[in-house]
């Protein structure tokens, strides 16, 4: 088995987001998942099996408002795995598999590292723990299936999507529009860890719930008084 999970992050409107930065964020998420996913299926052709685990996202699914480039990219890394699937099927390689992991949003130190235009501290609702999606990786090394939607959460949005696009999408983009334009202390203009490592973050769990709850609190008390 091998996963391949590069991944960098951009919050902003399109419009707002230098081209560069978004090229930037292209490169990473699909080019790195292309260069890894290449060196994989060499390998299990020479063995004859083996599972390449690649990490999409809901937006691979549903493509997420202020997070244009970060969608097109995972929507990207979705049709790699089922299109090299297809590749596989034809050529008699009846023992590889390829495996798309889509999580909901985690609480990761993502969230600091990605470029940020948006004005403020973008989160996402009801963020799930690292160790959901960790689970899911081992699970389908195991029991290998082409998409694999992680908790309820994107389960829900998943097949919601399926039959109801246009109404998933809205109410998904309203949803980004409260936790990721303006939301949270304001902040200045930053391009995160696209370019380069960051030395703030390196652990696996952020606290980012922990955080956003502090601020809510923080709120009610603010409109009390």
């Amino acid at each position: 088995m091998l996963s391949s999970v590069p991944r960098v992050g951009l919050a902003a409107k399109f419009w707002d987001t230098p081209p560069e930065d978004q090229v930037r964020v292209i490169d990473v998420n699909l080019n790195g998942f292309i260069y890894a996913s290449h060196a994989a299926i060499n390998v299990f052709r020479k063995q004859g099996y083996g599972t390449l685990i690649n990490m999409g996202s809901v937006d691979s699914e549903v493509p997420l408002a202020y997070q244009v480039p970060y969608a097109a990219s995972k929507a990207g890394v979705r049709s790699l795995g089922l299109a090299l699937s297809q590749e596989l099927r034809i050529d008699g390689y009846k023992h590889i598999r390829v495996v798309t992991i889509e999580p909901w949003a985690a609480d990761t130190p993502f969230w600091r590292h990605s470029a940020n235009y948006t004005g403020g501290t973008p989160s996402m609702l009801a963020l799930d723990p690292p160790v959901k999606i960790v689970n899911a990786v081992l699970r389908k090394s195991l029991r290998p299936r082409r998409e694999v939607p992680v908790g309820w959460k994107a389960h829900s949005v998943w097949m919601f999507h399926r039959g109801f696009p246009r109404l998933t999408e809205r109410i998904s983009a309203n949803i980004a529009h409260k936790y990721q334009i303006k939301a949270g202390p304001p902040v200045p203009d930053t391009v995160g860890a696209i370019y380069q490592p960051m030395p703030a973050g390196r652990g696996i769990d952020d606290g980012v719930k922990q955080r956003m709850k502090k601020q809510r609190k923080q709120e009610r008390e603010m409109r009390k008084h």
